[in-house]
């Protein structure tokens, strides 16, 4: 299991078409992890990530709406450098033909990790 800390390898990572397997919100803990499905190009097979975000202070969901899907796709996922932390801005793609979705949030850590 290998852990990324640092921003600017993060920001490496290529985001776009990977499945979303899962996302948790622990709201009282101030914490969201992701799980992605992530292909990697050097082993042409797929590794499983879990991307963690502590000290979220500001969570906004946009055009979200519960459905029963199979598949979510990661449209983009933008990070940029704050004063006093990061921002997050993603968007995802939900079965052929349904509607997408935002989450933008505001956080002070993060760690990613795969198997």
């Amino acid at each position: 299991m290998h852990k990324i800390h640092s921003f600017l390898e993060l920001k490496d990572i290529e985001f776009h078409d990977q499945s979303l397997n899962s996302m948790e919100f622990d709201l009282m803990n101030q914490k969201i992890m992701f799980a992605i499905e992530l292909f990697d190009n050097d082993l042409d097979d797929y590794k499983n990530l879990k991307l963690s975000f502590s000290g979220v202070r500001s969570l906004h969901f946009e055009n979200f709406q519960l459905e029963k899907v199979t598949d979510i796709e990661i449209a983009s996922f933008d990070f940029k450098k704050l004063d006093n932390g990061f921002s997050a801005d993603l968007i995802f793609l939900l079965d052929f033909g349904l509607a997408s979705f935002r989450i933008e949030f505001v956080f002070e850590e993060f760690t990613l990790k795969w198997d």
